[in-house]
């Protein structure tokens, strides 16, 4: 048995709520497109409704893949592409041979368009890789080496890839002493490893830039300038990732929380993508619950969220009534673990800390105004009074 509730909740690693939220938001657009080109026919089978949602948490992990993997090579390219330009200011009896592409990223998110523009820079990457290995024999046996393991994409892995381009354009360019290549390379790994990115990841760009100008450096003076500054760029950025990571959960959340319970057969008000941010009430019942509902309250100042049953003020008290509450809170309590399991599934992780047990303390009485009883009550009559069409 069961009264009030108060659970903590977190926010499982990963970002695992945000792409429940994301394969939702696919999996309730096609709901809609489905329900109107059906005259708003009601269809309500769990199996399907799975299953879309599966196959939107598969999708959204493949696009995310293909922009991930899109954005890897265009990295590349860029530094491929540097090396070339570096190559023809060196030497100008190379540059007639060392002519770029420039290729424009197509706008918006079409799948089909993103595929045919990641295929066009891998070719164009294996084509400059080809230029750059035929170019790498008119050169000097030490830049050779180097330009032909560049090219042949080898260690090409996210930060080694980036400092390495940088340290081969250094070696091209006159006035830059060589010894301290090296020096000025590892000042900026041993900096850009705070990121504790993965090792393919793909550095931010405007910290690899500042990365490549340390290698770049014409002094050790100006390199320590450099790297100061990317100190404090690597700072900024973890704090901000770090809460744009957060609001980016936080919204997901409210968004996994009202579809899980509409999921569950539950009618919930609107819940604000606010919730997890700045806190508030949410109201949901099932039909045949009459004037019972469960309030949903979060505090997000320290992640908790308290559930509890609820009815309008003016029923007459007695124990009859007493009986009833007791009947709400028993019929919650037995539908409150799969709620669990089901944010826990998408990502949002509840830790019960309190629970207390039916007629412990009496039913929480509110005021009607409070309750989204009458808009439910209208609902439910235009539902039962629309035509419906049935579904062959």
């Amino acid at each position: 048995m069961s009264g009030p509730i108060t659970a903590s909740f977190s926010f499982t690693p990963l970002g695992a709520v945000i792409l429940a939220a994301e394969a939702l938001r696919e999996a309730r657009a096609m709901q809609q497109e489905y329900a109107e080109s059906q005259d708003n026919a009601r269809v309500r089978e769990a199996s399907l409704a799975d299953a879309r949602y599966q196959q939107q948490v598969a999708l959204a992990q493949q696009s995310t893949a293909l922009r991930q993997e899109t954005e890897r090579s265009e990295r590349r390219l860029e530094h491929l592409q540097a090396i070339c330009r570096t190559i023809g200011e060196r030497f100008p009896q190379a540059a007639d041979t060392l002519q770029l592409a420039a290729l424009q990223p197509p706008p918006g998110n079409d799948q089909g368009a993103l595929m045919q523009y990641a295929e066009a820079v891998r070719k164009e990457i294996l084509r400059v890789e080809a230029l750059l290995s035929q170019t790498s024999e008119s050169l000097g046996a030490s830049l050779q080496e180097e330009l032909t393991r560049i090219a042949s994409g080898e260690k090409a892995a996210g930060l080694d890839e980036a400092l390495n381009a940088y340290a081969l354009q250094r070696s091209l360019q006159p006035g830059l002493s060589p010894e301290q290549t090296e020096t000025f390379r590892l000042t900026a790994a041993r900096v850009l490893q705070r990121l504790e990115l993965a090792k393919d990841a793909i550095l931010p760009q405007e910290l690899e830039s500042l990365a490549g100008k340390i290698v770049l450096a014409p002094s050790l003076e100006r390199a320590e300038e450099l790297a100061a500054e990317l100190r404090l760029g690597v700072q900024r950025y973890r704090e901000e990732q770090a809460a744009r990571q957060r609001l980016l959960e936080q919204e997901a959340a409210a968004i996994v929380l009202e579809q899980s319970l509409r999921d569950l057969g539950y009618e919930v008000e609107g819940v604000e993508n606010t919730l997890f941010v700045e806190g508030g009430v949410v109201h949901f019942q099932r039909q045949g619950w009459e004037n019972y509902h469960v309030r949903l309250r979060l505090d997000p100042r320290d992640a908790t969220i308290n559930f509890n049953v609820v009815r309008p003020r003016g029923a007459e008290e007695s124990e009859a009534r007493k009986r009833l509450d007791i009947l709400a809170e028993d019929r919650w309590c037995a539908e409150f673990p799969q709620l669990l399991k089901t944010l826990e599934a998408r990502g949002l992780h509840l830790k019960v800390t309190r629970q207390l047990g039916a007629g412990e303390l009496p039913v929480q009485v509110v005021d009607p105004a409070t309750l989204p009883q009458q808009q439910v009550e209208e609902q439910r009559s235009s539902a039962n009074t629309a035509p419906l069409r049935t579904l062959k």
